[in-house]
């Protein structure tokens, strides 16, 4: 009887290991990150400074990276708040425009495909500090997502330094 037993138990587990695996294959595995840049604003122009590349660009922006790692094809959309700052509505198309604080950017990525969006803002005047966060959200079962900014933080608040310069000093 013991040997019978035993023989149930390893098909039990072999079935429940072979359906794991099944499961795990047959899903879209997303990661995403929010590119977390200083600003400066210069005679009233605000400028995003990418020290990776020694580069500067006349507006302030946030990048907005996903990447499908997983076998199967993704649908899902990144929602990026702000707040003390705005966006502009003639810079998004009607769909991903929420409201002067939100916007919604929907991927649809294959297998291996990796995109990055600039999302363009403005701080407001007169504040201290404006903050960017990010929220994952899919309707499509079997996706996987990994937020992959430091340690998984989905939201930065930028505090003003000298020489009108603005660096993230919080991420939670």
């Amino acid at each position: 009887m013991n040997y019978k037993v035993s023989i149930v138990l390893i098909l039990i587990a072999v079935l429940v290991g072979v359906s794991v695996a099944t499961v795990y294959l047959s899903e879209a595995s997303i990661n995403y990150s929010l590119e977390v840049y200083p600003y400066q604003n210069i005679h009233n122009q605000w400028y995003t400074i990418d020290n990776q590349n020694n580069a500067s660009s006349p507006e302030a922006f946030t990048s907005v990276y996903c990447q499908n790692k997983g076998l199967f094809s993704a649908t899902f959309d990144i929602t990026v708040k702000l707040t003390n700052a705005t966006f502009s509505e003639k810079s998004f198309q009607h769909s991903q425009f929420i409201d002067n604080n939100t916007v919604k950017l929907s991927f649809t990525l294959l297998s291996l495909q990796k995109t990055y969006n600039n999302v363009p803002f403005t701080v407001d005047n007169n504040v201290s500090q404006f903050v960017i966060s990010i929220m994952f959200h899919t309707n499509q079962p079997l996706v996987r997502y990994i937020e992959t900014n430091w340690e998984g933080q989905s939201s930065y608040t930028y505090s003003y330094w000298e020489n009108n310069i603005w660096a993230p000093s919080q991420i939670t």
